[in-house]
């Protein structure tokens, strides 16, 4: 993928787009940040990120559907709630 980011190996542009990504709403994402997500919601411990996504205000029901869903019907789903995107160092439990 030509937009895919490439990180450097000691995490400084890995860093420096999770600052970006950091609280934001998924459905605000642009293409590109839709792919840096992508590449760090897989990769991040390699940085020692943890990145998640929280839906605000959700139900058992939206958990559980999150929970069976693939990656990408997880997005769809994201799409359509309010959600935060967090990103914060591995082994910690704040940015």
């Amino acid at each position: 993928m030509k937009d895919e980011p490439k990180f450097s190996e000691n995490g400084h542009e890995a860093m420096h787009t999770s600052t970006d990504l950091h609280g934001r709403d998924f459905a605000t994402l642009t293409e590109l940040e839709l792919n840096r997500f992508r590449v760090l919601r897989t990769d991040s411990r390699k940085f020692g990120l943890i990145v998640s996504v929280e839906v605000m205000d959700d139900s058992e029901d939206i958990q559980a559907e999150l929970a069976t869903a693939s990656p990408s019907q997880q997005e769809d789903i994201y799409r359509q709630l309010s959600t935060q995107i967090s990103v914060r160092p591995a082994g910690s439990g704040a940015f």
